[in-house]
């Protein structure tokens, strides 16, 4: 091989390795272009796409369509990659987005991973509105809207489905919920909702569950005790007034959190609430307890033992001999927060108060 064919070579080789990262910037550069993906901006107006750089997640922000027939008509584009992660639809509190239905055929051949509608005018879902998504919806956010009818009967069909969010609407009936994957459920604020008493039976993932400012008024026993995973309770706002033998049973791994403030609670049979653990705090402020018999409330102090784990601020406790077991013993009084829990606003830890108990009892 001679001298001057092994520098032409080289020199060959080096122009070749020189026009490399711009043929890289190129190909990166393409890959980021924020339209991959969504259909042409016409086709979906006023909805806009976009195209996450760092995931290719392609996303949909529809806030600003007007009617259903407009969704149906953006749906019906040109979607070459149907697997879209986000869909957003979402108005304010003043000027909430004017849709009413979504139909089995509004979004056409499209899923979703995430699903946003929020603060609209919307108040039917059709049972195959997101057929084309049951084996990717993750999660689904229907809150702040005008529902009174949801078909939670897809859940069983959405096998990712981690989050429901339907708080804030007009329903007036969750049906069984049945799902193996379902974390998170909120249906808070839906005044008139009514349920049967195994609604969370099939759920036994759930780790959240809020019904507050639902007009509940009274816990079947057992409703929350097949949910091995639970965390939170939120049962605030509500009319119950009575608490029955296994009302509250809780058989779950993790501490949980019960919020019962601002019910009408006056009564609490013993065994109603059993099952809690070193972790779990229990509140049940602004409620009508007058009394805490021993035979009812002391397993809970005991399972419940920390500091400012049971709160109570806000009753009408008769305050006497009726709670010497409780001021004589330090744990208990640890375990109880301090608020005005006696009929006369007297705190429990009021020293006047423990002193006057084990003179007189």
């Amino acid at each position: 091989m001679t001298s001057t064919f092994i520098i032409l070579l080289l020199s060959q080789a080096a122009l070749l390795f020189q026009e490399l990262p711009q043929a890289t910037a190129v190909l990166h550069e393409s890959v980021e272009a924020t339209s991959l993906g969504c259909p042409d901006d016409f086709d979906i107006d006023p909805c806009t796409c976009t195209v996450d750089s760092t995931t290719a997640d392609i996303n949909m922000d529809c806030s600003n369509v007007l009617t259903e027939t407009e969704l149906s008509r953006i749906f019906g584009a040109d979607f070459i990659f149907p697997d879209l992660n986000e869909l957003v639809i979402q108005g304010t509190a003043t000027d909430p987005v004017p849709i009413k239905t979504l139909e089995a055929d509004t979004f056409g051949i499209v899923s979703f991973k995430h699903v946003t509608i929020s603060n609209t005018e919307l108040n039917h879902v059709d049972l195959l509105a997101f057929a084309n998504s049951f084996p990717t919806i993750e999660t689904m956010d229907f809150s702040n809207n005008q529902l009174d009818f949801f078909p939670f009967e897809i859940l069983v069909d959405c096998k990712k489905l981690t989050t429901l969010h339907v708080e804030n609407n007009v329903l007036v009936h969750v049906s069984l919920l049945h799902s193996e994957s379902l974390l998170f459920f909120d249906a808070s604020g839906n005044r008139e909702l009514k349920y049967e008493d195994e609604v969370f039976q099939n759920a036994p993932m759930l780790q959240d569950i809020n019904l507050s400012n639902t007009n509940l008024g009274h816990i079947a026993p057992l409703t929350f005790a097949y949910q091995q995973n639970l965390q939170t309770l939120n049962l605030e706002g509500n009319s119950i007034d009575y608490l029955y033998l296994d009302a509250l049973k809780f058989l779950s791994n993790s501490p949980v959190t019960i919020n019962l403030d601002r019910n009408k609670i006056g009564t609490v049979e013993a065994g109603a609430i059993t099952g809690l653990k070193s972790g779990s705090t229990l509140k049940l402020k602004t409620n009508m307890l007058t009394d805490l018999p021993k035979t009812v409330w002391e397993d809970i102090f005991i399972a419940l033992k920390g500091t400012n784990t049971i709160e109570m601020d806000d009753n009408l406790i008769e305050c006497a001999c009726n709670i010497k077991w409780l001021v004589v013993n330090s744990d208990h009084l640890d375990t109880l927060s301090d608020g005005e829990e006696c009929v006369d606003k007297t705190s429990i830890h009021d020293p006047s108060l423990i002193d006057f108990i084990n003179q007189h009892c």
